[in-house]
């Protein structure tokens, strides 16, 4: 074995290249003497990933490898436990798998901030296939443990199931994600379909507006995409026959994500194909109607005595007004940041 905390002094037979892509790593840990250090390196940048993890299968010995030049994730990994199930020639009855060549890799991700579950994203292997992960309670990752009962971050002890392909060192190179529960709710006069990054989601209640139906999604840290098409059954709106929809996001802690108001994109009319997904091009699009032609904030009427939840801080919105100059249906996107 050779101790990679001392590489770059014993890297005298390196070339200038070489060492520079040493330099990009920070390694912890033994390398397997198998291994070409340089290569190994080459490959875990190729790969993108933050993390990695090389590890002896005979002796269990494990280095773990950070990338740099990359920022910290949501979950810090500071160095890679024991390989469980370490009988490489299948004696070992414990060892699952054909010919006892699953192992099983104790990774502890110790987050530093954020209460997010964290979820572990493969970018590359080398003599190993994935079969699972577990985070210490039975479940598969992510984890439900969050926080502490102080609010603190909760580091997690991830253990990466996997196969073998021949008896010598595997790597096992990736990243993490945040995964936070987010929970939205909406109605409109008379129904609505809404979708989540171009993904159809079932609204408890759509079709009678009275009935305020929300859902739950894990969603990953970054911007996602909220579309709506509310139909007015009546037909156009007018005062006798009035057109609204309304809605708010909020984390698990009840942080207000996004509520429905004058920020949102509408298009009056059925609207074109693909306009729930992500990538679709709003720009031209106006802004919904929000205060108004019918429209406001949560406590005009006609409809809040009559919704079957308080929807205070959120607005009464369509394309062109609710009760004038609307049209019969309503396109509408938000684009929200989950943190």
């Amino acid at each position: 074995m050779r101790n990679a905390f001392v590489l770059a002094v014993l890297a005298a037979g390196c070339t200038s290249e070489e060492s520079q892509i040493l330099d990009q790593v920070d390694f912890q840990g033994d390398i397997p003497e198998d291994v070409d250090t340089v290569q190994a390196t080459q490959d875990f940048l190729a790969s993108g990933a933050q993390y990695g993890v090389i590890v002896d299968p005979v002796t269990g010995d494990t280095v773990t490898l950070t990338n740099l030049d990359r920022a910290s994730n949501s979950a810090d990994f500071s160095a890679a436990g024991d390989a469980a199930c370490l009988d490489c020639g299948g004696v070992n009855a414990t060892c699952s798998g054909p010919a006892g060549m699953q192992r099983q890799i104790s990774v502890p991700l110790q987050r530093d901030t954020g209460r997010s579950r964290v979820d572990v994203l493969y970018r590359g292997m080398t003599n190993w296939t994935p079969v699972g992960q577990d985070c210490g309670t039975g479940d598969a990752c992510p984890s439900d443990g969050m926080i502490d009962a102080t609010g603190a971050p909760v580091g997690l002890d991830v253990t990466l199931i996997g196969n073998l392909s021949s008896c010598s060192a595997f790597s096992v190179y990736f990243d993490t994600e945040g995964i936070l529960p987010v929970t939205f709710r909406a109605t409109a006069d008379n129904s609505l379909q809404l979708f989540v990054d171009g993904v159809a989601q079932s609204v408890p209640g759509s079709g009678t507006w009275q009935t305020v139906g929300s859902f739950t999604l894990d969603l990953t840290s970054g911007d996602h995409t909220i579309a709506v098409q509310g139909t007015n059954s009546g037909g156009v709106p007018s005062s006798g026959n009035p057109a609204m929809f309304i809605a708010d996001v909020k984390d698990d802690l009840g942080n207000t994500l996004a509520v429905s108001d004058g920020t949102w994109k509408a298009f009056a009319g059925t609207p074109p194909s693909g306009f729930q997904n992500p990538g679709f091009d709003d720009s031209s699009w106006g802004n919904a109607v929000a205060s108004g032609s019918g429209c406001g904030a949560f406590g005009i009427g006609p409809w809040s005595g009559s919704l079957s939840q308080s929807m205070t801080g959120a607005n009464f919105i369509w394309a062109n007004g609710c009760s004038s100059g609307g049209a019969t249906v309503s396109g509408l996107r938000k684009t929200i940041t989950v943190p």
